[in-house]
């Protein structure tokens, strides 16, 4: 029984190791991006983004 817990210990510890990378490149890369927040309205997100854009990446 020990040893089942153990295995499962170690295979729960494992999985959240690949797993939380993701999330962490995720939040990094809306926190540089605030425009690939889905919670906010498509309007909002243009705005963040035309925000961000220099007027170089405008006209091309």
């Amino acid at each position: 029984m020990k040893r089942t817990i153990s295995v499962l210990s170690a295979a729960v510890i494992f999985m959240s190791m690949l797993v939380m990378p993701a999330n962490v490149s995720a939040r990094e890369t809306n926190g540089d991006k605030p425009w690939m927040n889905t919670k906010l309205s498509a309007e909002e997100r243009v705005e963040l983004l035309l925000d961000a854009m220099t007027l170089e990446q405008k006209i091309q």
